[in-house]
């Protein structure tokens, strides 16, 4: 069982910057997400740069770090096929966004600098002393952890308008 473990911090526009400054200038790429609700979990197809991810997201939390069941595989198949195999097993598409990624590699994690809507956000990914250690590097470690994911935040920004 392979358990994804991060953390996710919504930043100012300036502690965004200040990370771009720390980290390197950042190279976004357009991410659309296609997400499928389960009874346990999710699963969500990732188009990047002609390509598309498949990850299955299960439901395992942590304290300050999130941390979750994942199981994810690439293909360059048709988007619609995909979707339409989802449909045809009775998974229904819940939500699509986009959001715009940068990552980076940065002691022993990945660090993505996110872009969703108008807000910004740092996620990162590896070990959870590693994560410690980064946050601390980054000057990151008394901020608020997020621990929804980003379909559960664009779902609660929709249910605001």
């Amino acid at each position: 069982m392979n358990i994804e473990v991060e953390a996710k911090i919504k930043l100012s526009k300036e502690e965004f910057d200040r990370l771009s400054d720390l980290l390197g200038e950042p190279d976004f790429v357009n991410q659309k997400n296609f997400i499928y609700n389960l009874p346990v979990g999710m699963v969500r197809i990732r188009e990047i740069e002609g390509k598309r991810i498949v990850t299955y997201k299960g439901d395992i939390e942590g304290e300050k770090f999130k941390s979750l069941e994942e199981v994810e595989f690439e293909t360059y198949s048709d988007l619609e096929k995909i979707r339409r195999f989802f449909n045809v097993l009775g998974f229904k598409e819940t939500l699509v966004y986009e959001k715009k990624r940068a990552d980076f590699n940065f002691e022993n994690c990945v660090v993505s600098m996110d872009i969703l809507g108008e807000d910004y956000y740092v996620e990162i990914e590896g070990k959870e002393e590693d994560i410690k250690r980064c946050l601390e590097r980054l000057e990151l470690e008394n901020k608020k952890t997020e621990m929804r994911s980003y379909p559960e935040i664009v779902e609660s920004k929709s249910q605001k308008s």
